[in-house]
């Protein structure tokens, strides 16, 4: 509690780069946000993803669809006939890799690949593959399709970096837990008729302590928003089963399997959301 008694206004959350507006004239009263990215503002016309925003040790992410206006000053779209592209604005672990570093290191490992197939040496990363998943990846790297299964970047941003540990501070997971209650375990196997019968436990049976939760690694984060030009419709939102079965072959292709494994790398997230 204290950290927020003492921080400043940037520590408390106040962005300058943030602006929020009501639709004028509306009798809703819409509220939407103008982003500052770089040199460029993109005005929010509705949010795509947000989960645990509210969390403050989380990664406060928000997936909005936006338009590209002037400044903050004036909201006029810069082209009029623009279409509606994807922000992300989000915070991460500092020192982490941002999403358009991730994505330039695997386009530079994909160009050396294809450096290799068009000299007509096998990469040795190909060695076990089968030749209806080598050629594909080899028609893909000989003719630079590869970034066809990955977003555009437009423009990224980073923003400034949160306040560092103080020395010598010892984290404690059990600060806002509600007090731990001890729980006494059956006397009898949970297999025998004692569960059938809902046996209670007795006040000669020993007290079991609750497990205590792992202790979290506290890391400084770091502010970073990227404009992505292609608006995206998640999985789950897909009303078309050939739509969605498409959009499962090109991940599979781009990401868990193929693309990125010969960037040596493997995509953790694979769900709905993120395809």
């Amino acid at each position: 509690m204290l950290s927020f008694l003492l921080a400043n206004e940037q520590g408390l959350g106040f962005d300058p780069t943030i602006k929020r507006y009501l639709e004028p004239g509306d009798p809703v009263q819409i509220v939407y946000f103008v982003y500052k990215v770089g040199e460029r503002y993109f005005k929010t016309v509705g949010i795509m993803f947000e989960s645990r925003r509210l969390r403050v040790t989380g990664r406060g992410t928000r997936v909005w669809k936006v338009v590209e206006v002037k400044s903050f000053q004036d909201l006029t779209l810069l082209n009029p006939n623009q279409h509606p592209m994807v922000f992300k604005d989000v915070w991460l672990n500092k020192g982490s890799m941002t999403e358009t570093q991730n994505l330039e290191a695997i386009f530079t490992e994909l160009r050396k690949l294809a450096q290799e197939v068009e000299t007509g040496n096998e990469p040795s990363i190909f060695k076990g593959f089968r030749d209806h998943r080598k050629i594909p990846l080899e028609n893909c790297l000989r003719n630079a399709t590869w970034q066809n299964y990955f977003l555009t970047s437009e423009c990224d941003w980073h923003g400034h970096d949160s306040k560092e540990l103080a020395s010598g501070v010892t984290p404690d997971p059990r600060v806002f837990d509600a007090p731990t209650t001890k729980v006494r375990a059956a006397s009898k196997s949970l297999l025998t008729l004692s569960r059938q019968l809902q046996t209670l436990p007795t006040d000669s049976d020993p007290p079991v302590q609750a497990c205590l939760p792992q202790p979290r690694d506290y890391r400084s984060k770091q502010q970073f928003r990227v404009v992505y030009r292609e608006l995206c419709t998640a999985l789950h939102d897909v009303e078309q089963l050939g739509d969605a079965v498409t959009a499962l072959d090109d991940r599979v292709f781009a990401l868990q399997l193929q693309l990125m494994f010969l960037h040596v790398w493997v995509h953790r997230d694979i769900s709905s959301g993120s395809v």
